[in-house]
């Protein structure tokens, strides 16, 4: 096979920026461990440096000896890819298509798009948007997350959607349009993005936490920004989607599909930055990465806590946040050999009513953990062991059960369904009575063995140092699990049917319209708990913005102006409980983005 290819016969392209600012291109060809089951670089090599003001790459001689189908033509970087010059010509953006055809109705939907436009300014997300793609690229992102956020439908009805709702400045685009868009963003500029947004979420953090430290006794303890990690895959049909793989998928394992990881903030539930690799990749194994590129970004490890679930958990992975001074709270796997001999050696203590919390419904203990160096100097760790013993005890009643069940049927002569046996079978012993027919029975040494461990679960964390306060932080990291369910659900970004051209701007799209609706959940529940008259209809953000979809305005036939409805009461709290202000009367006509 030539050194340019992967096992799908693809070359893949990919960029890199050193510390004085200069952009290479590389390529790399993926090879499948099978033994540890994820793909890895198998080859790379330097192709040029990037020319950031005309994409243009100085191919390098060493590649074109490697490629010297490459040579003799200008090559330009484009889509994650080299484009030549002649492509380039031909891939250049047509011209808008025309309005003709389209009309925008005289009575529209007002409530739900002027919201989330007013949310994007107030939230500073339009400007971020602006600093990074420019003010007219901006412009079409934010209407195409904002038509995502309402409609959650394919963008192919944008323009029809469109028609029947306020949204100042918005043209429609064709399909073909939206296409062009999405292929403006690529990696760069989503780094870029998040980089921004996670410096608004920091600034936010610091001046929540000198508010607190003012109302507190000197000296008292306030916990740093709190940011949960985790990741969740995409389904896709496409075959040019470089990224997609074939992984360990709950849903659709037939698909291949991408990975996509979102840092959360605690406060907001905005998604403050996010990762898209390669979907044959685990978590634990992309850990390290994830830190390497927040590092890069500016982001200062050091200045927040970041909460990962046990799927994050290795040693390697701790060892690496230490070196990175990262303040962490992780899950872990109740795995390692130490661990489970210091479960056995405090299994008294989960008993004593010192060691239990009526309201969390778990016991805790505190053991010491292994020792940890960090830059030559011995580093701190808790290991805080926890105990469920109702949890324990329905799992191990439900284990009990699913091997009764078997056992009846096997001392019968009945089969049992494949699956189930596949969860019974290592506890069940077999022997023969006198006549030579088979008699099955439990394997208590086995059933003990594998319920010793049920209940329990384990925190190591090198900031927090009670095992309730811990876990109550670590209960919480459900704002990310929050944020996919909105992404999946309300937004629709559980499955791609794009190009690998146009990929990452469709799954950037999702994001924006995942961070409005995310951060006007928290919006809603935290103005509700400051203000009792506040109520969020249903408790359902989804509900909210049904009635406010309900919100019309109407243009005037004489002016290039809209009027809105008078507002009931109810439309009112609702705009206060997204802690925004309540919609004039007389709004801005359809005039391009400022």
């Amino acid at each position: 096979m030539d050194s340019s290819e992967n096992a799908s016969g693809k070359m893949n392209f990919s960029t890199y920026t050193d510390k004085q600012g200069r952009t290479y291109v590389y390529t790399y060809r993926n090879k499948w461990d099978p033994k540890k089951h994820q793909s890895r670089i198998a080859e790379r090599h330097h192709v040029g440096r990037l020319d950031p003001q005309t994409r243009q790459v100085r191919v390098g001689k060493a590649f074109l000896a490697l490629h010297p189908e490459y040579a003799g033509r200008d090559w330009y970087w484009a889509g994650n890819s080299l484009v030549s010059a002649q492509d380039v010509g031909e891939a250049e953006p047509q011209e808008p298509a025309s309005d003709e055809g389209w009309e925008q109705n005289e009575t529209v939907s007002m409530g739900c798009t002027w919201a989330a436009r007013e949310y994007c300014i107030l939230h500073g997300i339009r400007d971020d948007l602006k600093s990074v793609f420019g003010a007219d690229l901006a412009e079409k992102l934010m209407d195409l997350a904002i038509f995502q956020f309402d409609a959650g439908q394919a963008m192919m009805l944008y323009s029809d959607w469109l028609s029947g709702v306020y949204l100042p400045g918005a043209r429609p685009l064709s399909s073909q349009r939206i296409s062009e868009v999405l292929e403006q963003v690529d990696r760069d500029k989503l780094k870029a993005y998040f980089k921004l947004r996670f410096k608004r979420s920091a600034e936010e953090a610091r001046q929540r936490s000198a508010l607190i430290k003012a109302s507190l006794k000197p000296g008292s303890y306030v916990p740093p920004q709190m940011l949960a990690l985790d990741s969740t895959s995409i389904s896709t049909y496409s075959e040019t989607i470089r990224d997609a793989a074939y992984g360990h998928a709950k849903q659709n394992p037939e698909l291949r599909q991408v990975n996509l990881a979102f840092v959360c903030d605690y406060v907001t539930g905005e998604a403050v930055f996010a990762h898209i690799y390669e979907g044959s990749i685990n978590d634990a194994a992309s850990f390290r990465e994830i830190l390497f590129q927040m590092r890069d970004e500016g982001i200062e490890l050091d200045k927040m806590l970041l909460v990962t679930d046990r799927g994050y958990s290795s040693i390697m992975n701790t060892q690496k946040s230490l070196e990175l001074n990262l303040r962490f709270v992780q899950g872990v796997r109740v795995v390692e050999d130490s661990v489970k001999r210091k479960f056995d050696k405090h299994r008294k203590d989960f008993e004593k009513p010192a060691c239990q919390s009526g309201l969390l419904e778990v016991a805790a203990v505190t053991a010491p953990d292994a020792e940890w160096r960090s830059n030559r100097q011995d580093v701190k760790v808790a290991l805080h062991l926890y105990r469920n013993n109702i949890r324990a005890a329905k799992e191990s009643f439900d284990l009990l059960k699913a091997i009764e069940k078997a056992l009846k049927k096997k001392n019968e002569g009945r089969s049992v369904d494949s699956q189930a046996w596949q969860d019974v079978k290592n506890f069940l012993t077999c022997t023969k009575d006198d006549s030579g027919r088979p008699v099955w029975k439990p394997d208590y040494e086995a059933i003990e063995k594998e319920t010793r461990y049920y209940g329990c679960f384990v925190i190591r964390t090198n900031e927090i140092a009670d095992p309730f306060a811990a876990l109550e932080i670590y209960r919480e990291r459900n704002v990310v699990e929050q944020s996919f369910d909105q992404f999946k659900n309300e937004i629709h970004g559980d499955r791609i049917r794009s190009t690998d051209s146009t990929y990452i701007g469709r799954l950037f799209i999702y994001i924006l319209a995942q961070t409005l609706r995310t951060r006007m959940s928290f919006s809603a529940r935290a103005q509700t708990q400051s203000n009792s008259d506040l109520k969020l209809p249903g408790n359902s953000l989804t509900l909210a913005l049904a009635k406010l979809r309900n919100v019309q305005a109407t243009k005037l036939k004489t002016h290039n102006k809209w009027v809105s409805q008078q507002l009931a009461k109810k439309h009112r709290d609702l705009f206060t409980m997204l802690g925004l202000p309540v919609p004039p009367r007389v709004l801005k006509p359809k005039l391009p983005f400022n």
